[in-house]
């Protein structure tokens, strides 16, 4: 199990992609049914936000496919699952 925090200035949100580098999220680079280019974390209006840019595995909170391109509100305990990676938003 791993743990992020997810801070409102605006580090570490952005994309969610694979990238070689160990960066905040090793899992995403990990894990081979994470898109490219898969989504990004947003924070806005004191609410954070994730949105799939199309991706072939999906992005799904408490078990629901969201619609690509469409920026999701998250809430405390809701669960987030990008292609194959679960985690539960504390």
């Amino acid at each position: 199990r791993h743990e992020y925090a997810m801070r409102s200035d605006g580090v570490p949100c952005g994309n969610i992609k694979k990238e070689r580098m160990q960066g905040v999220y090793p899992e995403f680079a990990e894990d081979r049914y994470v898109s490219g280019k898969h989504g990004e974390f947003r924070f806005s209006g004191g609410v954070w936000q994730v949105r799939d840019s199309g991706s072939t595995n999906g992005t799904f909170v408490n078990g629901v496919r969201i619609a690509p391109g469409v920026q999701t509100p998250l809430k405390r305990g809701d669960s987030l699952k990008i292609a194959t990676l679960t985690f539960t938003v504390q």
